[in-house]
């Protein structure tokens, strides 16, 4: 998914979804979470980067 494709997603979900992506330093994302507005960013740190899939051999 690239940088575009997911902006285009983020603006169908609404204002009401926080949206917290983790992107490489060219902007292609990583890992993305989507959680109700009410929550706190900081809690979703950890998940977000737990789901970065791993590489292997590093």
């Amino acid at each position: 998914m690239c940088a575009a494709e997911l902006e285009s997603l983020f603006g169908r979900i609404g204002p009401e979804a926080s949206k917290t992506p983790i992107v490489d330093r060219h902007g292609t994302p990583l890992a993305v979470s989507l959680t109700s507005q009410n929550r706190h960013d900081v809690t979703q740190l950890m998940p977000t980067l737990d789901a970065i899939p791993r590489i292997r051999g590093v």
